[in-house]
């Protein structure tokens, strides 16, 4: 049998498809340096890290039987960006916190319960946020987590772990400072509570 020679339409048409093959490549290796360098690697974003000094009153349940008492804070926070959507990679809608709040008691008990019956307090925690809303100059999150409570000699009162719910509100001054309010909720293992009602100053890097 006689071989058919390959026509001059077949010869154009292979070539223009290797050709838009060859283009193809070259455009997939030229933007993958450019996605993997805007998409955020690693579990934490350091570079949107956030200090937020606080200050405002500690309010204790009845069982506790104390006046509420003056109490102050620093919190410190990085964004997760694995947890952010593959349509916005770069959105900040979950963070990490880590906080520690100090702050005294007082207990008005008759008869006393035990030699201390007031003393200084102590509270370290960690958790994680979510943004419910996210704008250049407002910001809205809630906050979940859990908190040692250390009460050191104070009569009556055990050191222990304790849930924490939060929400925490922020408006833009200037820059990269925000005016903070938040206010956080301690649920103790004995069912006693503890109300943080706090706000300060936010530094966003």
């Amino acid at each position: 049998m006689r071989r058919q020679e390959p026509r001059g339409q077949d010869l154009l048409e292979s070539s223009s498809a290797l050709s838009r093959s060859r283009d193809f490549m070259e455009r997939m290796s030229l933007d993958a340096p450019l996605a993997s360098a805007a998409a955020p690697a690693g579990i934490f974003d350091f570079s949107r890290f956030e200090i937020e000094a606080l200050a405002g009153l500690a309010l204790f349940s009845e069982d506790a039987e104390s006046d509420p008492k003056p109490c102050a804070g620093l919190l410190f926070r990085a964004p997760l960006p694995w947890l952010s959507p593959r349509s916005n990679p770069l959105g900040d809608y979950f963070g990490f916190f880590a906080e520690f709040i100090a702050s005294s008691i007082e207990r008005d008990i008759t008869p006393p319960v035990g030699p201390e019956d007031s003393g200084p307090l102590y509270f370290a925690g960690a958790g994680v946020d979510f943004a419910l809303v996210r704008s250049p100059n407002a910001r809205v999150r809630i906050q979940a987590g859990g908190q040692y409570q250390f009460y050191g000699d104070v009569s009556g009162l055990d050191d222990g772990w304790a849930s924490v719910v939060g929400l925490q509100g922020a408006v833009r001054v200037w820059g990269g400072l925000w005016l903070t309010a938040n206010p956080q909720l301690a649920f103790g293992n004995a069912g006693d509570k503890i109300g943080f009602a706090q706000a300060g100053l936010l530094y966003a890097f």
